[in-house]
């Protein structure tokens, strides 16, 4: 599924806009990273996708079609600190509010849960009659989530999804979203802050600045320029410099500089091909 937009903006005040001729077009299957200052408009940007936000101009799509209010149903959003939002007795009820909310029949209700669950890795028999709020943060994180999935969206948009999480929380949600993509053909969209812990899965790098779309494309040909990234506002990452620094020793160029196993297994490679010296 295509989701596009079209000279998309959006003013909360007369004479303040948000948002400012946005064109973008995300892809099925695609991982996107959306990266940029606070207020430049990465949430607000999400939101209009979800269509909780209408543009005041432009046009949103999805596979060609004009989007209207039920096309909105294949676009999941995530918001920050989700777990927020939880509130029945269950985990099981909580993630089966949405499909019954769709008027489903209960046993694809009960289909829509398990496969959710699934999904986010939580096990029916130890989570289907769990209190939602007696669970650790990463685990509401995960249930928050799957009530999302069982909605069984083409694209799911997540606002800040490791925040509060600790490197192990981060970690184990990246995983079971790249697993969702690559199972489920699912698109994700991870607004963040921490570029980082989402480039290992981003397949395209999205920068916002002032309400604009500021570089949209690969995360290395992006990343590499650190002047550019500079004049976009955000300061280069610390992986990228590293990637430089060897470069100019002579070492290979890492394809992937942030993911430090990748970049173990590489350097190692070539010590071992300069006969360990």
């Amino acid at each position: 599924m295509q989701l596009r937009l079209e000279q998309v903006s959006f003013a909360y005040r007369r004479g303040m806009p948000v948002l400012q001729e946005i064109n973008v077009a995300l892809a099925g299957g695609e991982f996107v990273a959306l990266a940029g200052r606070s207020g430049s408009g990465k949430s607000t940007l999400v939101q209009v996708m979800k269509g909780l936000i209408r543009p005041d101009a432009g046009r949103i799509s999805l596979d060609g079609e004009a989007a209207a209010d039920g096309l909105f149903d294949a676009v999941g959003l995530v918001f920050q600190y989700p777990e927020h939002q939880l509130f029945a007795r269950s985990v099981y009820d909580d993630i089966a509010f949405g499909p019954r909310r769709q008027g489903l029949a209960e046993l694809q209700v009960e289909e829509r849960v398990l496969n959710a669950m699934a999904a986010m890795a939580l096990d029916p028999v130890r989570y289907r009659e769990a209190s939602p709020f007696e669970l650790s943060g990463g685990e509401k994180r995960r249930v928050a989530i799957a009530g999302v999935i069982a909605l069984e969206p083409r694209w799911l948009l997540l606002d800040e999804p490791t925040a509060g999480l600790d490197a192990r929380g981060r970690k184990a949600l990246f995983t079971l979203l790249e697993r969702l993509r690559h199972e489920r053909g699912v698109g994700v969209l991870v607004v963040t802050h921490r570029l980082e812990e989402v480039l290992p899965c981003a397949t395209r790098l999205v920068i916002m600045q002032a309400g604009r779309i500021a570089a949209d494309g690969e995360p290395l040909a992006l990343l590499a320029d650190e002047s550019r990234v500079r004049q976009m506002g955000l300061e280069p990452l610390e992986a990228i410099q590293l990637r430089q620094r060897l470069l100019a020793l002579g070492w290979p160029a890492l394809d992937a500089p942030w993911d430090v196993d990748r970049t173990a297994e590489a350097l190692l490679a070539y010590r071992r091909g300069r006969g360990g010296r």
